[in-house]
Parts: C-alpha cells; sequence; structure tokens
C-alpha cells in the first residue's frame, strides 16, 4: 500500500495542471473504487484460506498487489484507464489485508492474542508509515511519480520471503 501514497500526486499529473476541481473529484473517486474490487478480494480470501492455507493465500494476494501494482505505474497512461483499474487494484491491495484477520488470530495463545495481533497490525502500520516520507524523495531521486512507486512495489518481496517463516495454521486448533 505504499505505492498508494503516490496517487494523488501522480494523478494531478494525469489530471493537469489548472483543474482543481477535476483534480478532486478524479482523486475522490481513485480512492473510491478500489473498495468495490476489496470486497470481492476479501470473499475471495475468506475461500482460499480454507481451500490452500494462510501461506500460500498471503503468497497470492502479495503477488497480485506487486502484479497489479507494477502494471498501474509502468503501463497506465490515462485518467479513464486508471478509473478503470482502480477496482482489480483494491481486489488485492485491500482485499489482501483478509488473510491476516485470519492469519493473525491462529499465530498467539489465547492469553497473548490480542496483544499479538495488535503487535503485529501496529507494527506494520509503522513501517509503512516510512513510505509518504521516503516516496518524495523517491520521486525526485529516480525522476517520476511512476518509476518511484515502481521501485516502492519491491518492497512486496519482503513479504513473499516473509511468510515462510512462519507456521501454516490452517486445520490446527487455536493456540492455548
Amino acid at each position: 500500500m505504499g505505492t498508494t501514497t503516490l496517487l494523488p500526486i501522480w494523478i494531478h499529473e494525469l489530471v493537469g495542471p489548472d483543474q482543481g476541481a477535476l483534480d478532486i473529484q478524479v482523486t475522490a473517486g481513485c480512492f473510491m473504487l478500489p473498495n468495490i474490487g476489496a470486497v470481492f478480494g476479501y470473499l475471495a480470501i475468506m475461500w482460499l484460506n480454507d481451500a490452500l492455507g494462510r501461506r500460500e493465500t498471503y503468497c497470492l494476494a502479495v503477488v497480485g498487489c506487486l502484479a497489479t501494482s507494477l502494471f498501474a505505474f509502468g503501463h497506465i497512461e490515462t485518467l479513464d484507464a486508471l478509473a478503470r483499474f482502480m477496482p482489480l487494484y483494491g481486489f488485492f491491495a485491500i482485499g489482501g489485508f483478509g488473510t491476516f484477520a485470519v492469519h493473525l488470530p491462529e499465530l498467539f495463545p489465547t492469553r497473548l492474542r490480542a496483544t499479538g495481533q495488535g503487535f503485529c497490525w501496529n507494527m506494520g502500520r509503522a513501517i509503512t508509515a516510512v513510505g509518504p516520507l521516503v516516496s518524495g524523495v523517491l520521486v525526485e531521486v529516480v525522476g517520476s511519480v511512476p518509476k518511484a512507486a515502481i521501485v516502492m512495489s519491491a518492497s512486496y518481496l519482503i513479504g513473499l520471503v516473509a511468510i515462510w517463516f512462519g507456521p501454516e495454521t490452517r486445520g490446527l486448533p487455536l493456540p492455548d
């Protein structure tokens, strides 16, 4: 989701200068449209968690996030194309979070469950908070918003590796 911080700047560039009201409308729409896809992403995640397992489902979600991010910032050049693409982006980038709601409670014993989940959710947020700070510098270094977003997309690779260090919890009872 770190690349999402770059969307308003990129939308402003696509809209063009001196289009204030249109800029605001398009930006708002581009942040609402992913939620349509997210609903279907959550539903798919619920089914996939049971069908494939937690780690495999997470990997599919992360690969989807990486692919949609690379496609969006690497190939989309018009507002119309971006608007049509945003529900698919939301399917993975927002809907993929559904896997945490299932997997995290299964990792911790009852006495630590709320603390463990809270720590995991909020450490993710704390680490992600660096995104907006880094993204501005990155845009300047690489020369454009889409290029910076592509570089930031590499962070998904961390998740692809990290998930395999945790246990698979599908079908196991909750730890006491």
